[in-house]
């Protein structure tokens, strides 16, 4: 069955889509506005259609300090509509970043005062601690858990290897670790990392469940499985029933309290069980939520940025995004990264990098997944490459460069890796290995797919002109009267397939799945039974 990508798409994509169009109707003396939302199709041409009526709007959201001056270009993100009657803001202000256009901000009035340039940043401090370390990339099957240690060479750990494998995991101890199933056992062995080396330090009962998250600080672990946690005070481990299933992420604070998070809400672990916190007001409705920790600190993680726990509340730290920033986050020891899209005329991808105390960095990049090390530098996947950005240099290591990491495509876009404190000295890009040819038969229905145009890339999304638009690694071809087709030469990597029948394009993510050097991959007879 042909499915869509669920990927973030990327700006361009989406503004080449949509477009919103923000009028203003009207200010009362006290600067609020009635607005309306109009929606039409790029692509299509179709003309703007109402759907959606919102009033009162505080127009000082919009024209406040560090928003909009008159005339200025906004993304969705900057618009915060607020719920009266049946009012309520529509799904597709939810998306990354769709286009607007409001030139009605007075400059004289309510809601012009503190109008302008947002305030600086403040500017990023790196920790001074941030000694080398190694990183680990969840892989394959046959290579387990593929370590670069710090000296720069690339290695696999061999306690890994197996179908059941969960994290690596970056603990707040700043060492990495694993868990572990052999075979039909009903227990998971947890190891930690050092380098290439695996030290088991427990056996946990999971009954067969995965365990979406760990963390160890000051001889004290918590891993939560399924929906069982499993905590290790220092002497004994207990398993305990957990109110509902965590999404997220869990860390110890400095107190040894646990925290994890749900889709959206936090969690404190409490002698008489977990308790619901809120986070800043701003992040009621938040999805994606990750908690962190410093040296002392504990901070909610969210696409409008960092708070830090007060010990009452959680209070925001440094600028606030908005709603085009990722929700995949992620926290080093007291350093964040996001994923976002700048305000500017040109939609610009950016990653940012911030400190525990709200100082940052920008730096153009489309990661959608971003870790960063505690030297600064940012790791993610880009169609299927991997790229270490550091200041104005990147390094980038194609597809098929890297023997043991050839399924990494699918493994990085999920953050399935960790890197240890300042992170590994990097080593020279090697060679893209390549298969020798990749072939297979489309049938659509009952009948061979004739003449079908076909692409096969890394990511094959449905936001663009054709799934694989703007990838660097895009392979177009067309089926014979038989519905076969072959394309020579496809480096070594994880694959999916567009198709493009009946007037429109579906995608198969995982339709090619991993190729291998100097094979010849067959995909065999692939049918589509939907279109």
């Amino acid at each position: 069955m042909l499915i869509a990508n669920a990927r973030r798409p990327s700006p361009h994509v989406i503004t080449a889509l949509l477009a919103l169009a923000v009028a203003a109707t009207g200010c009362d003396k006290s600067g609020v506005c009635d607005f309306h939302l109009a929606y039409a199709s790029a692509s299509s041409g179709a003309k703007a259609q109402e759907v959606d009526r919102c009033m009162p709007v505080d127009r000082s959201d919009l024209c406040g300090p560090g928003m909009l001056s008159a005339g200025s270009d906004v993304t969705a993100r900057d618009f915060h509509f607020t719920k009266k009657g049946s009012c309520d803001r529509p799904a597709m202000m939810k998306c990354n970043a769709l286009l607007g256009t409001f030139s009605e901000c007075p400059k004289d009035g309510p809601a012009a005062k503190g109008a302008g340039d947002p305030p600086a940043a403040k500017e990023l401090t790196l920790p001074k601690d941030a000694a080398p370390g190694a990183a680990y990339f969840k892989a394959s099957y046959e290579n387990g858990i593929v370590v670069l240690d710090a000296a720069g060479t690339w290695s696999s750990v061999p306690e890994s290897r197996s179908t059941s494998v969960d994290g690596p995991f970056l603990a707040s101890d700043g060492a990495a670790y694993f868990a572990v199933r052999r075979g039909e056992a009903a227990t998971k062995d947890l190891f930690r990392l050092d380098g290439p080396k695996a030290t088991k330090i427990a056996s946990l009962p999971t009954d067969y469940a995965p365990c979406q998250t760990f963390d160890a600080r000051d001889g004290k672990m918590i891993a939560l499985c399924n929906e069982d946690a499993h905590v290790f005070d220092g002497k004994t481990w207990k398993k305990e029933h957990l109110p509902r299933l965590m999404l997220g992420n869990v860390v110890l604070d400095a107190t040894g309290k646990a925290w994890s998070t749900s889709s959206s809400d936090i969690y404190a672990r409490e002698a008489d069980g977990w308790k619901k916190i809120d986070g800043p007001k701003d992040t009621k409705f938040q999805s994606g939520r990750r908690v962190g920790v410093s040296a002392k600190d504990l901070f909610d993680i969210t696409t409008k940025g960092i708070a830090r726990w007060t010990g009452t509340a959680f209070e925001p730290v440094g600028q606030r995004f908005g709603d085009g920033t990722s929700a995949k986050a992620s926290s080093n020891g007291g350093l964040f990264a996001f994923s976002t899209l700048a305000n500017t005329p040109a939609r610009e991808a950016l990653v940012v990098v911030m400190d525990q105390d709200g100082g940052q960095r920008s730096v153009p990049s489309s990661i959608a997944a971003p870790i960063v090390d505690r030297t600064g530098r940012v790791w993610g996947e880009d169609e299927g490459r991997l790229l270490v950005i550091d200041g104005a240099s990147t390094t980038e290591y194609p597809m098929g460069s890297i023997p043991l990491l050839d399924d990494m495509s699918v493994d990085l876009e999920a953050a399935g890796f960790v890197v240890v404190n300042g992170g590994p000295k990097l080593p020279p890009v090697g060679e893209v290995r390549k298969a020798t040819a990749l072939k297979g038969t489309i049938v659509l229905g009952e009948k061979p797919a004739v003449n079908t145009p076909i692409e096969i890339c890394p990511s094959p999304q449905l936001y663009g002109a054709t799934p694989c638009t703007g990838n660097k690694l895009r392979f177009v071809t067309q089926t014979n009267e038989r519905g076969e087709f072959e394309v020579p030469n496809v480096p070594v990597g994880v694959y999916g397939i567009g198709l493009h029948a009946s007037s429109k394009w579906s995608v198969d993510i995982r339709g090619v799945g991993v190729t291998k050097a100097g094979e010849v991959k067959d995909l065999g007879t692939k049918k589509y039974d939907r279109w």
